[in-house]
């Protein structure tokens, strides 16, 4: 696939992943409909859920954000809980590094973001993989793009959720795994945006990694 929706081959990391506005990538989880982000080197299904959970603050953090947040441990000690198909949920390494604000090299950023890990069952998507999944990269796959429209409301990037699947997700804004100080990252809504973690409300998506041993077939 080089064009319109489909699977890719990342050009900056081991793996596949699904872009554009509504690529074949739903998966049946947990008797709820859920969307392929990746497949992995590993042989593992990066997953997302095909709605937002909740609405909420991220919190106070300190240390690694995730971790130490309100949504962490909401999903650890409760959301978990009700999945019926715990069996096919690996343990896996999420990247909740940094991100830069007006960040033009998207390779940096993924460095930036796989320099500090989190291991866990669950977690969120990452301010890249709003990027990666967008099968327009010239206007909308670096960050500084997204920046760009603070300045100009009428820039053309706002068309950006137009060739983004995530977007049918995140038609409010979601929470991702990266912060920048001590504020965290929004995405969607055609939009990147830094928000405050006490103060915002946004929406909160799982993500989990599925066994190797979980064969798709023709995205189901």
């Amino acid at each position: 696939m080089i064009e319109g929706d489909g699977l890719y081959k990342d050009n900056y990391e081991d793996r596949y992943i699904y872009k554009g506005a509504n690529p074949n990538n739903y998966i049946r989880f947990n008797d709820e409909l859920w969307r392929i982000i990746s497949l992995e080197a590993d042989g593992t299904l990066k997953i997302m859920k095909n709605e937002i959970l909740k609405q909420s603050n991220f919190g106070s953090f300190s240390g690694v954000a995730w971790g130490g947040s309100n949504i962490y441990e909401d999903f650890i000690f409760n959301y978990i809980r009700t999945l019926k198909d715990m069996d096919k949920v690996v343990y896996h390494s999420f990247s909740v590094g940094p991100v830069t604000t007006f960040n033009n090299d998207l390779s940096e950023q993924i460095k930036d973001e796989n320099s500090e890990k989190w291991s866990d069952l669950m977690g969120l998507v990452t301010v890249s993989e709003y990027l990666r999944t967008n099968s327009n990269e010239e206007d909308c796959g670096v960050l500084s793009r997204y920046d760009d429209r603070l300045v100009d409301p009428e820039h053309e990037y706002w068309n950006c959720y137009k060739t983004n699947w995530m977007d049918s997700i995140a038609t409010q804004y979601i929470w991702t795994l990266n912060y920048n100080d001590t504020e965290e990252f929004t995405v969607g809504a055609s939009y990147v945006y830094l928000a405050s973690t006490t103060n915002i409300n946004a929406g909160v998506v799982p993500v989990v990694y599925l066994s190797s041993h979980v064969k798709i077939s023709n995205g189901e």
